[in-house]
């Protein structure tokens, strides 16, 4: 198993390693003794997760279950809503509901998981 100090040496290269890595653990285990060891497949479940929020959960449902919740917004998403003027907002999740309520799921959220699998094919 691995121990908090090894955990934080993997991921240090992210930022905020410490925090990041002890929310890990606490979702891990979360998951196990909540969920018998299945991640949630929900929205509302995930959020319970220590360190998971609306841009983890929809990053986890659309990847790993292919269920279109949401739309992930990042600090990218953040600037270029703003510059096209899709959006008036800078809070993550306000931005997520105007493009729930102006934009098609079925054109944005295949756009967006494609980005994701050319991401991960990069890893």
């Amino acid at each position: 198993m691995l121990i908090d100090s090894e955990l934080e040496l993997e991921i240090k290269s992210t930022g905020f390693y410490r925090m990041k890595s002890k929310h890990i653990i606490d979702a891990c285990k979360a998951i196990v003794e909540r969920f018998g060891g299945d991640v949630p497949k929900t929205m509302d479940e995930l959020l319970t997760l220590p360190g998971v929020g609306r841009k983890t959960a929809n990053c986890v449902l659309g990847g790993a279950y292919g269920i279109q919740s949401g739309i992930v917004v990042d600090t990218h998403v953040i600037r270029l809503a703003n510059r096209l003027g899709l959006t008036k907002n800078d809070e993550p999740d306000k931005i997520e509901q105007d493009f729930d309520e102006t934009s098609s799921k079925e054109r944005v959220v295949p756009l967006q998981q494609s980005a994701d699998t050319t991401w991960a094919k990069n890893m």
